[in-house]
């Protein structure tokens, strides 16, 4: 009887996996470690942050290609700075102000997902991620290894160095906009005569150059200022390991982009 019994739940079970629906592919990209007694952890996509897989899973992934580093608050403190005084204040009004109704939103379409400027894949790609190729099958995947994230929600919340050490795009595009002269703001972004004409002119002016010399001045002050905020404290508690861990990531992750700006 106990034989027949496994017999059946055998049964019961390859008809389970007979259903694709019922079950999906695991692909093992590291062996168990005795460092976890050999349990096996979900990558969930290997798309998630560290603060996010200790927020949601409790847990962090080592070497997280996902690590990223905001800079908001430096980028609030040099405006602040900036607008002391009363012309410079009235000029990064104006611009913030068309980038939060118009251009921000404009920079996110023309960014895509991918954060990466050599990738060959997106340039094969039309505007919704797909080849020209209707037979092609790898549409589904070709932009898998990109570095691809979600845009960020606000430009406030752009400013950002990611995994590679380099800014985001849309950390390039604001610098570009703040240092651009006024007047140059004005007549070929701010009077662009048609939608069209003004989302060539962000790319154009927003999104093509390289960072100036001045640009790279401000981001790796911005930087620094990031870097500062680090206190010299032993986390403590249950999860002080993981909390240590991305700390040391994120600083190395500084680090890195200070070197990239010099």
């Amino acid at each position: 009887m106990p034989e027949e019994n496994d017999n059946g739940s055998r049964v019961d079970l390859a008809k389970e996996l007979s259903e694709s629906s019922k079950c999906c592919d695991i692909m093992l990209t590291a062996l168990p470690s005795k460092e976890h007694d050999y349990e096996l952890f979900n990558t969930y996509g290997n798309e998630l942050a560290n603060p996010y897989l200790l927020q949601r899973y409790g847990f962090v992934s080592k070497g997280n290609p996902n690590t990223s580093c905001l800079l908001s608050v430096p980028m609030f403190a040099y405006l602040k700075k900036s607008k002391a005084n009363e012309k410079t204040k009235a000029s990064l009004d104006i611009k913030l102000d068309w980038y939060e109704s118009i251009g921000f939103e404009l920079v996110n379409e023309l960014c895509g997902g991918c954060q990466d400027d050599d990738c060959n894949d997106c340039g094969e790609k039309d505007q919704h991620g797909c080849c020209d190729d209707d037979d092609c099958g790898d549409c589904d995947d070709k932009g898998k290894d990109c570095e691809s994230q979600e845009p960020p929600e606000s430009w406030q919340l752009s400013p950002r160095i990611h995994g590679s050490g380099e800014p985001t795009k849309q950390t390039k595009a604001l610098l570009h906009l703040l240092i651009m002269p006024f007047k140059v703001f004005y007549h070929k972004l701010a009077q662009a005569p048609s939608e069209r004409k003004t989302a060539k002119r962000v790319e154009k002016y927003l999104l093509e150059p390289e960072l100036s010399k001045t640009e790279k001045t401000i981001l790796r002050g911005w930087v620094e200022s990031r870097l500062q905020r680090y206190r010299a404290v032993e986390p403590q508690g249950p999860r002080a390991e993981n909390i240590a861990c991305m700390m040391d990531e994120e600083k190395a992750l500084l680090e890195k982009a200070l070197k990239q700006l010099l």
